[in-house]
């Protein structure tokens, strides 16, 4: 059953324009493309319609009700909008615009008069300073990102507009889909809390915070989530320089990370520290079954690449599985002299596609292992795409299984075919944060 994060069925586009340039036509442009199911009411002082649709000077004159409004107007121009937009009984309004907060003491005291004009309204608020709002359980693109996603019980919020089209982006390009994408921006009265409520029940939700509004709330939302519907944390401003540049970016002050991580951790949020292990974790929760355990099996055609993955392994709280007679017999039976029949198991340069999958198939039957790391390189003989699809085939022993294909040109369409059948790349986490038991 599809979730929507709101009962939008009629949405009012306050400085639509018919301008292709402007960020009023994206918008409006956006919700007809992606065929928002509902009524669109574009607001314009100038045209007289926006992409056939009729238009109207100001929100007080659509005759009918609103459920949402998107304004993009300049930033001193928003507070009597949005007394129209309380007046209406709206109950919720995007701010698209910028100019608050994060540009100093006069846009901040213009974001002070936003919450005085909702105080005691039934109107909530989203922005400002924000990309805006997509929906895709109700085909609802409330922003102007330039991408709408499939369906898929997956959320992002984000402190970040641009983040935010990136990770749009990188969504589609990797056989993903999304329910819900919202942009916090500024948070002058809806908050990275309020949306973590609401999307509990979603498989997945992914953070990226440069603050944290109420952490004590925060904290006690990350119980909700467990390693079954985890909730993925990448939180700024970890330095004094990022957290200067912080607040200049949206205005927020930043608590100290080493202490704000060690809480996140403790109630059970996962904690990522870079954009590509965010998207990296988002994946392999999304992809693959969850260990029951934390011991780890190794199989690689290159030595050195099992022995730096063994110390990052290590070194993020995993354990090397141990390999039983029986499978070490198996495997001796099956590999060349030269092979290393322990863990990590090397198959040794040469190896061809069928000696990953005779390898592969004998540990992952192994009981002592709950997961399973596959490292290729590229050398002459290597058949790069007939192994990532074994890879893909492996997923009948119902064990997660990551992949590191170490290289460039030679391994880029094993990489594709791994997405494909959704055999994500390599990924180490922390025992807590992969919610392996101690």
């Amino acid at each position: 059953m599809l979730r929507t994060l709101f009962d939008v069925r009629s949405v009012a586009v306050i400085g639509a324009s018919g301008n292709p340039q402007k960020l009023g036509y994206t918008i409006v442009k956006n919700l007809v493309q992606y065929h928002f199911r509902g009524a669109i009411y574009p607001i314009s002082l100038h045209a007289q319609t926006i992409l056939g649709i009729k238009t109207y000077a100001r929100v007080s004159e659509v005759p009918r009700d609103i459920d949402l409004a998107v304004i993009a107007v300049p930033g001193e121009a928003v507070p009597p909008v949005l007394r129209e937009c309380v007046s209406k009984a709206i109950p919720l309004v995007i701010v698209i615009s910028a100019g608050f907060k994060e540009t100093g003491e006069p846009g901040a005291g213009r974001e002070r008069e936003l919450r005085e004009i909702i105080e005691g309204s039934g109107t909530r608020l989203l922005g400002p300073n924000c990309l805006g709002l997509i929906d895709a359980a109700s085909s609802l693109n409330a922003s102007f990102a330039a991408s709408f996603p499939a369906y898929e019980p997956i959320s992002f919020i984000s402190q970040s507009g641009a983040l935010g089209t990136s990770f749009l982006d990188w969504i589609g390009a990797n056989h993903l889909g999304l329910h819900c994408f919202v942009s916090l921006g500024n948070k002058a009265d809806l908050d990275e809390n309020y949306f973590l409520e609401r999307l509990r029940d979603d498989r997945l939700v992914a953070c990226y915070l440069e603050d944290i509004k109420d952490g004590r709330r925060f904290l006690q939302l990350g119980q909700q989530y467990n390693c079954r519907r985890p909730a993925i944390v990448l939180k700024a401003g970890r330095s004094e320089a990022a957290s200067e540049a912080i607040r200049s970016h949206t205005g927020a002050l930043a608590a100290g990370y080493p202490l704000t991580k060690a809480a996140l951790q403790q109630y059970g949020y996962i904690v990522v520290e870079t954009i590509g292990d965010l998207f990296h974790t988002l994946k392999a929760f999304a992809w693959l079954p969850l260990p029951t355990f934390n011991r780890v099996a190794i199989v690689s055609n290159a030595g050195g690449a099992a022995v730096v993955a063994t110390d990052t392994l290590i070194e993020k709280g995993l354990e090397l599985a141990d390999l039983s007679p029986a499978t070490q017999d198996v495997l001796h039976q099956l590999l060349p002299r030269a092979a290393s029949i322990h863990n990590p198991v090397d198959v040794i340069g040469d190896a061809l596609s069928e000696r990953y999958l005779q390898a592969m198939e004998a540990v992952l039957q192994e009981e002592d292992v709950s997961s399973l790391l596959v490292i290729l390189t590229p050398q002459v003989m290597t058949e790069i795409e007939k192994t990532a699809a074994y890879i893909g085939a492996m997923k009948k022993h119902g064990k997660p299984i990551v992949a590191a294909f170490i290289g460039g040109t030679l391994v880029e369409k094993g990489l594709q075919l791994l997405a494909e059948k959704r055999s994500p790349p390599t990924t180490f986490q922390k025992r807590r944060s992969m919610c392996w038991p101690p």
